[in-house]
């Protein structure tokens, strides 16, 4: 016995049924997040005219849902795993120092890095500049140091 399924494709917008050959599904994003609609070709031009005004006037960045550039895509794209590894090392998040990083991580990266409350501090215009015509010590503190406590625990005689 043979079994035959028909697919009805219906239109998001009005519930109905659409024709053979007048569906299309309309894909776009708003945002940063991509939706995707399934319309009559009718109603996917209604859309598309609806916003026309604001697609005429606005920077096109490429294809949504699309990467540009292999290989990356998810919530890691774009971001430097150094930096991200070395902002979860000084907040306590736990991750591995190769390999992927958890999607989760970076977003509470990129959230750290988005809120204002946890950008440093600007230097105020009325800060003295730092004056290079100072003379450098020529021998580290940390050399002095280490020298004292080795003459220190030598043997005496």
């Amino acid at each position: 016995m043979a079994t035959k399924q028909t697919i009805t494709l219906v239109d998001d917008l009005t519930g109905k049924d659409i024709p053979h050959g007048n569906a299309e599904s309309v894909t776009f994003a708003l945002d940063g997040v991509t939706y995707e609609i399934d319309l009559t070709t009718e109603n996917a031009t209604k859309l598309r005219d609806a916003l026309a005004p604001f697609t005429s006037k606005a920077r096109r960045i490429g294809r949504a849902g699309k990467s540009t550039r292999p290989g990356t895509s998810g919530a890691g794209a774009g971001v430097d795993p150094a930096a991200v590894r070395a902002w979860a090392a000084s907040n306590g998040v736990e991750v591995s120092p190769r390999g992927r990083i958890a999607k989760d991580v970076v977003r509470q990266f990129l959230d750290a890095q988005a809120a204002p409350a946890h950008r440093p501090a600007t230097v105020p215009a009325t800060a003295p500049a730092a004056s290079f015509s100072e003379p450098v010590d020529a021998k580290p503190a940390a050399k002095k140091t280490t020298a004292k406590k080795v003459a220190e625990s030598a043997p005496t005689k």
